[in-house]
């Protein structure tokens, strides 16, 4: 039971690692492409629509 358990532990540790990296790289990203958003429309000439 306890080699069980402890397998299950590590799996759980695991996967919550690996959502919390996502989360991570997701906010990284929104921040970066929320930073260039308005250096791209001076470059392009854009507006809104």
């Amino acid at each position: 039971m306890s080699h069980q358990r402890k397998h299950n532990t590590g799996y759980i540790l695991r996967i919550c690692g690996i959502a919390a990296l996502g989360g991570i790289l997701f906010g990284y990203d929104t921040a970066v492409i929320s930073g260039v958003i308005d250096a791209l429309k001076t470059y392009f000439d854009l507006s809104s629509i």
